[in-house]
């Protein structure tokens, strides 16, 4: 366990335990900021699923913070690793992607660099499926066109002869990384998306109620073994996934706000913590979570509270086991 992630966990488990208040790093008076709308995961589709898979908030399984810009990013977003700059490459392979697979696919024990490879090859693709609509809209507005028509050619003969399911490398790339102990694979599987991409809007998902309800549990079940291992990204994101959300598309089971407090409790808390942080984040970090506090009843505000300090403690624990 890094060191970071040890001083974060004794410092949580004392906060929970004598219930500090954020109202002790700034004036009572402060009016909470304008709060910016949270970033969406992958594409930021909503993929049309059975109504049987328990509509999973696609659009808040992101590890990005969501507390505004002036809040800032925890260290492991802004110090992005392998798995995260592949998902988010644009830029173009040295070879066709499906010559990249094969080679891929012909190796009994790929190395690193080829899972790297292949991981930036296909999001290389993914990333640049939006193209086309954008090529539309900018003809329809009677914009330059040349830039993008020339970019999605090139797209288009790199990534043809790549069938939809190889997408799933994806998935299984990072989830065989998350499953041998890489932090930054478990928040980066739901962002990976249930077919090793994000689906379109009202695409069609062929996925089974049963495969979707364990893609689903499993982004879940990744995430909390992440913030057991100290991720503040982690918490964050199980804060937005618990959230409730006005709009309900059937995904009630995912809405508690006392849940959602609770792991933005803790985010806010372990940020608290950083030497490094400002007057005035620290001032902003209390107004944003005396936003979340009015939000709420007062039962649920104790409920949430409590679920913190357990489980902060049950994460010590479990991190105590690993030493």
């Amino acid at each position: 366990m890094k060191l970071e992630h040890k001083r974060v966990f004794a410092g949580l488990v004392a906060a929970a335990a004598i219930g500090v208040g954020f109202w002790i790093y700034a004036d009572r008076g402060q009016a909470p900021p304008h709060l910016a709308t949270q970033q969406k995961a992958g594409q930021g589709a909503s993929p049309a699923v059975d109504a049987g898979a328990g509509a999973f908030p696609w659009e808040r399984a992101s590890h990005v913070d969501a507390g505004g810009a002036t809040l800032g990013k925890s260290e492991e977003s802004k110090e992005k690793g392998w798995i995260t700059s592949a998902l988010i490459s644009l830029d173009p392979p040295a070879l066709p992607v499906s010559k990249i697979l094969e080679a891929y696919r012909n190796t009994p024990s790929p190395s690193p660099q080829q899972k790297m490879a292949v991981l930036a090859a296909l999001s290389y693709c993914e990333n640049k499926r939006p193209l086309s609509q954008l090529l539309a809209d900018k003809r329809s507005r009677g914009e330059s066109t040349q830039q993008t028509a020339e970019e999605l050619e090139k797209s288009r003969e790199l990534c043809r002869q790549v069938p939809d399911s190889a997408y799933m490398l994806r998935r299984q790339i990072i989830q065989a990384e998350a499953d041998s102990g890489s932090i930054e694979a478990m928040l980066s599987f739901s962002d990976a998306g249930p077919l090793g991409r994000w689906p379109d809007k009202d695409e069609y998902v062929p996925l089974t109620s049963a495969e979707m309800q364990q893609w689903q549990k499993q982004s879940i079940d990744y995430l909390e073994r992440a913030a057991s291992l100290g991720s503040l990204d982690a918490y964050k994101a199980l804060s937005g996934i618990y959230a409730p959300r006005a709009a309900d598309n059937g995904g009630a089971s995912y809405q508690n706000a006392a849940t959602s407090y609770a792991y933005d409790y803790i985010w806010a808390t372990g940020k608290l913590m950083s030497p490094d942080l400002s007057a005035e984040a620290k001032q902003q970090l209390h107004s944003y979570i005396k936003y979340q506090e009015s939000q709420l009843t007062v039962e649920q505000m104790k409920e949430g509270r409590k679920q913190a300090k357990t489980i902060v403690e049950k994460a010590s624990q479990t991190s105590s086991l690993r030493k």
